[in-house]
């Protein structure tokens, strides 16, 4: 019977969001290491508008290392924020007929 692979997550009592995990093959060794980034959303002086007072922290990039294939990916997420959006507002911005515009 092969053994199932397994990740460690660590996570910030604080928040309660995970910072990093450790995913481990089959055979036991190290495989990827993906780490979170985060912002504190009171930090955040591009957005003041959007996260003043909210008080969270927000995720601004992660970083998964391949140990295996020893390449890495990087993420980065720009403008990132809590903004208030009415769910009217999200139908029309994610109306399939307005994401399809892009392709013409």
């Amino acid at each position: 019977m092969r053994a199932s692979r397994s990740v460690v997550m660590f996570w910030d009592a604080e928040n309660w969001h995970p910072w990093q995990s450790h995913s481990f093959r089959r055979d036991k060794k190290l495989w990827k290491i993906l780490t979170y980034v985060y912002k504190w959303s009171e930090d955040f002086t591009n957005w003041s508008e959007i996260t003043h007072g909210l008080d969270a922290s927000v995720m601004t990039a992660d970083f998964v290392t391949d140990l295996q294939n020893r390449r890495a990916t990087l993420t980065f997420g720009f403008g990132s924020g809590y903004p208030d959006a009415s769910l009217e507002y999200v139908k029309k911005l994610f109306d399939i007929n307005t994401l399809e515009e892009i392709h013409r």
